[in-house]
């Protein structure tokens, strides 16, 4: 399974999610569910980068 293209896409979204939540005109509560969805998103592509880096390993 090739997570490389997933990874990425959902660290950019993430950052993008993230920026948008601190800069942009979001009223305080539903900033923070937005920033909280980002670093979520952002702990997602890292187990996923991990999950195959160990498969290119064992190949």
């Amino acid at each position: 399974m090739n997570t490389t293209l997933i990874h990425k896409a959902l660290a950019l979204g993430a950052v993008i999610l993230a920026a948008y939540a601190y800069f942009g005109e979001i009223p305080e509560p539903k900033a923070y569910y937005m920033k909280l969805a980002a670093f979520a998103m952002i702990v997602l592509a890292v187990v996923l980068r991990a999950v195959e880096r160990k498969q290119e390993k064992k190949n």
